[in-house]
């Protein structure tokens, strides 16, 4: 009874070209505007009575789709706004229960809210039933090309809704089989063809912000995910010990000797300096420098000095 009072103020709005009145609504409706009030406010009532007792199922089938997709309090919103939808779509004369029939808006309106958010490309969801009906639109001729892109188009669409088959398909069927079911499997159980399922099963998975919590506790994915280009302990323990053993063998050469290895190799700054860098700064020539790195070498090859950093010599096969 309220969507049809509903129908009839939006049809007066589209005729009167704005909102109508109280009084024309209730002219409009074959009923004084007394009558009027309380329809409207029982229907209200019922409407808002069918929603509030059926708020725990939404949160049941939320729990369903829980996960790094979406928090699962932007899940339970979707599902209110398909739990009020449904209710408007409710027909009791069919005989049946409000929860049965309402369970499908409340688990479609979270399947497009997952497919929409939680993936950085959005799946398409739009199928083509029988795509000839494209064939004229508004008095424009499309041509083959379009009608055979459209076809295209319709048969790798609807991908969210496969993926949804697939994976319940899945679930039953390992719960029956005991055993991860195979696509022929599944394709048999779904009557969906073979390459659908494949295309379902590759479809790509959730993209999840390194900020958002984990569940309902407050730590995040940044804090329990291990950085690949971070330092171990070990690691760091190993190059200061091979920084004070290089430093020891250094300390042995001459002074000049030492400087020369250190910015040769840019042991302070991390950058490598050439021979004519460094003797700009030494104020000698480039000969003398390269003479002063000879000996420095021959000097720190004797077995003594690097008997202590052959232990930090990776083999070139690792």
């Amino acid at each position: 009874d309220l969507l049809k009072l509903d129908a009839i103020q939006a049809e007066l709005t589209e005729y009167n070209g704005g909102q109508p009145t109280f009084l024309q609504w209730a002219t409009a409706a074959g009923i004084d505007e007394k009558t009027l009030r309380k329809r409207l406010d029982y229907g209200v009532y019922c409407k808002n009575r069918m929603v509030t007792s059926n708020v725990r199922l939404v949160i049941s089938i939320a729990r369903e789709f829980e996960g790094p997709g979406m928090d699962l309090y932007d899940l339970i919103q979707e599902g209110m706004q398909g739990l009020i939808r449904g209710a408007e779509k409710f027909d009791a004369s069919k005989g049946f229960r409000f929860s049965t029939y309402s369970h499908w808006w409340i688990k479609q309106a979270m399947r497009k809210s997952v497919s929409e958010q939680s993936q950085i490309f959005r799946l398409p969801t739009t199928y083509f039933s029988n795509w000839k009906f494209c064939y004229a639109y508004q008095g424009l001729v499309i041509s083959d090309a379009i009608l055979i892109a459209l076809a295209h188009y319709g048969k790798q669409a609807h991908m969210v809704e496969a993926s949804y088959r697939v994976k319940e398909c899945t679930r039953r069927l390992r719960r029956k089989l005991r055993r991860r079911p195979t696509n022929e499997e599944i394709a048999a159980d779904t009557g969906m063809p073979i390459k659908r399922v494949e295309a379902a099963v590759n479809l790509p998975k959730y993209c999840v912000s390194l900020d958002s919590k984990i569940g309902s506790t407050d730590m995040t994915y940044q804090e329990v995910t291990a950085d690949p280009s971070a330092e171990t302990a070990e690691e760091m323990l190993n190059r200061l010990s091979m920084k004070k053993d290089v430093s020891q063998a250094l300390d042995t050469l001459t002074t000049r000797e030492k400087q020369v290895v250190v910015l040769r190799f840019g042991l302070e700054d991390g950058r490598i300096k050439t021979l004519q860098e460094i003797g700009s700064i030494m104020g000698v020539s480039r000969e003398r420098i390269r003479q002063i790195e000879s000996c420095a070498f021959r000097k720190l090859r004797s077995k003594k000095r690097v008997n202590a950093l052959k232990d930090y010599l990776v083999p070139v096969g690792n």
